[in-house]
């Protein structure tokens, strides 16, 4: 222990006193002016001293003050406990800043989701279990509001939506349905707007169900709808009206029908709805020939890409044929599909007055020829020297005139009519002569031949190839002799049957005519007028 300027210290106080003292004689206090101070007495004790002599906490005199103390924890990390409340700090601003940055990206989504909304006509909403509102349309023109609660449908729908629309939730709160869509009219019917809404069941962050929902407007597209459906039906009935049958196809859909109208589907005898997406093999399967005809046709016009008008026949189930003058083309869409669109008006009745005209200048011509031939036969029996040579200008004339192969006459060998023989025939160049290579002709036990010679009716066979496969094995010797067309008519002389006046075709049919039938029966009195002619 010591002493300083008159004052006693001991331990840790005469340090401290010291210091003051020395503090006031630098200051420029004179040492005699310095107090004399008597502090009270203090027993000091050092920690490293209690602890160095085990010193029990009861054997220190009360009063004694313990110093030196060993730092404390936090004494000791006074500077890492600075830094880490800095750093908590400094988490804490920048957590802070991340809220409001958060805080504000929502404001800045909810604002371009309202804009979203409110451009695509869409609102929101949130229902309990119950049918209570979480969240409200917070748009009246959606669903008003009355109280602070939404109305009741039937004072916001329209009435023929109304049960439909309770429906919905039945099944919702039910359990039936864990998603619904509904579209209906709200407002006044005169002033009515369509929406269409959607609700799904949802597990919310609470774990509790609810329903989430939104509302579209769907008016302004429900009323383009309705303008493209009413412009459809305008269409569709400007088709059904048309006066005749229209179509278009999908060339790149092996030609599938798109569009039918009333009429096509009337002369084909079936529903328009059954034309629609089927292909000609599937409607005309009844006419092979037909479908091929039309794929023809539609496949050169899809090449070729040009406008082309034709006449077409038009064969319905039940078989009647109609004749159409078709007008085709192509067409192609935005989006690069071709279409073929086919118009036709029926021509049946044209066409038939056309071939009955041309059946009837035929018949005049055939008419005609037959008079001609007639005639100039006439001339040659009444000019020829002989007999023969009389008969066989008169067949050259027919056979020339007629355009047939050849042109003969036999005569019956017995009144049974079993045997002829080939008194006269002319032959064109080229045709084989029945006469050099069967004189003698077994005539085929035919009773309807026999007959019809009997009693002097032609017998016609226009087309061999179209007989019976019973009557062409009867009628052997016709394709013996290469006949394709045949027409015979018996001869009477002087009341008795005497034989056959005939002509045949080789080289194509023939389709006889009256005027054929005329003709024959005319040489056969000519042969008769040759014959009396020339026995006087």
């Amino acid at each position: 222990d010591g002493a300083a300027g008159g004052v006693t210290n001991s331990g840790y106080y005469q340090g401290l006193q010291a210091g003051k003292m020395a503090q006031l004689l630098l200051s420029g206090t004179k040492a005699s002016a310095l107090p004399v101070q008597q502090g009270p007495i203090r027993t000091v004790l050092t920690h490293k001293a209690v602890k160095q002599f085990n010193i029990p906490a009861a054997g220190i005199p009360a009063g004694t003050e313990l110093v030196d103390a060993p730092p404390t924890a936090l004494e000791r990390n006074f500077n890492a406990v600075l830094v880490a409340g800095f750093g908590c700090i400094l988490l804490l601003i920048l957590w802070i800043a991340y809220l409001l940055k958060c805080r504000l990206q929502e404001k800045r989504l909810a604002a371009m989701l309202r804009v979203a909304s409110e451009m695509a006509r869409v609102v929101t909403f949130r229902w309990d279990m119950e049918g209570q509102a979480y969240q409200t349309v917070a748009n009246p023109h959606f669903w008003p509001e009355q109280e602070g609660r939404p109305v009741s449908p039937e004072m916001w729908l329209l009435p023929e939506y109304t049960q439909a629309y309770r429906d919905m939730w039945n099944r919702l709160q039910n359990g039936e349905s864990e998603s619904e869509q509904i579209t209906y009219a709200a407002g006044t019917p005169g002033a009515k707007n369509w929406f269409e809404m959607r609700i799904r069941k949802i597990l919310n962050p609470s774990g509790r169900y609810e329903f989430f929902g939104l509302i579209q407007d769907i008016s302004e597209a429900r009323r383009d709808e309705m303008r493209c459906r009413d412009n459809l039906a305008l269409l569709d009935s400007l088709i059904d009206n048309l006066p005749g049958c229209f179509f278009v196809k999908d060339i790149s859909d092996h030609y599938r029908y798109i569009i039918a109208n009333q009429q096509f589907a009337d002369k084909i005898g079936v529903s328009k709805n059954s034309i629609l997406g089927a292909t000609d093999e599937e409607i005309f399967f009844h006419s092979p020939d037909l479908v091929q005809l039309y794929r023809d046709t539609d496949e050169t016009l899809a090449k070729s890409g040009n406008h082309t008008e034709l006449r077409e026949p038009l064969i319905g189930r039940d078989g009647k044929r109609h004749e159409i003058r078709t007008v085709k083309s192509t067409f192609s869409l935005s989006n690069g599909r071709k279409l073929l669109i086919g118009f036709g008006i029926d021509i049946t009745r044209q066409f038939e007055l056309e071939q009955q005209q041309k059946a009837a200048i035929e018949r005049l011509d055939d008419a005609l020829k037959a008079e001609r031939i007639v005639n100039e036969s006439l001339a040659r029996i009444a000019t020829a020297s002989d007999f023969n040579s009389a008969v066989m200008d008169m067949l050259g004339i027919i056979g020339r005139h007629s355009g047939a192969d050849r042109c003969y006459i036999y005569r019956f060998t017995d009144e049974t009519l079993t045997g002829a023989v080939c008194e006269f025939e002319w032959a064109s160049n080229g045709i084989r002569a029945i006469r050099h290579a069967q004189k003698l002709l077994q005539i085929p036990e035919i009773p309807e031949w026999k007959e019809q010679l009997r009693s002097e009716t032609p017998i016609l066979i226009s087309d061999f190839d179209e007989l019976t496969p019973e009557y062409r094995k009867r009628a052997q010797i016709l394709r013996d002799f290469e006949i394709r067309s045949i027409i015979a008519e018996s001869i009477r002389i002087k009341g008795k049957l005497y034989g056959f006046v005939g002509i045949d075709y080789v080289r194509g049919i023939k389709n006889f005519t009256d005027s054929d039938i005329h003709m024959l029966d005319s040489i056969a009195k000519l042969f008769q007028l040759a014959t009396e002619r020339f026995r006087k």
